[in-house]
């Protein structure tokens, strides 16, 4: 294990640098045609042999926000505009790829009815299996 020295690396001595030196200057804004809402095919870069139904949940400058349909929003991805993983709709068609459709909706079960005795109070049950009366 190396020892961390302060006089070694100081924040102090390092200055920004010129944001020219990794991009070309016509790179900075690459202009595409990509809006919200705008349906793609796109590649899940956690398994990219897989290519679902996307939309395109948000925008910001030349990075976009793929949402996969009927996924939750966990599951979306950010991509560059000129990402080889995003395709036009009726590209697998085309293709002859396999397309993933968008998951069904889950239906969440709703909790059962509570059962009320006659005057309106809630029959609790203990731990141990007997019963008792709260009110509402």
């Amino acid at each position: 294990m190396i020892d961390y020295l302060v006089s070694v690396f100081l924040f102090s001595s390092f200055t920004l640098l010129d944001q020219n030196l990794f991009f070309h200057p016509s790179q900075k804004l690459i202009p595409h045609k990509f809006k919200v809402g705008m349906k793609v095919e796109a590649a899940d870069l956690m398994d990219p042999r897989l290519i679902c139904v996307a939309t395109v949940s948000r925008v910001v400058g030349r990075l976009l926000k793929i949402h996969f349909d009927g996924w939750e929003d966990d599951f979306d991805q950010w991509m560059d505009a000129r990402s080889p993983d995003i395709y036009p709709i009726g590209w697998c068609e085309l293709t002859g790829h396999k397309l993933e459709p968008p998951r069904p909706a889950q239906v969440v079960p709703k909790p059962p009815p509570s059962k009320k005795s006659k005057k309106g109070k809630k029959k609790v049950t203990s731990a141990k299996g007997a019963k008792s009366t709260t009110s509402k």
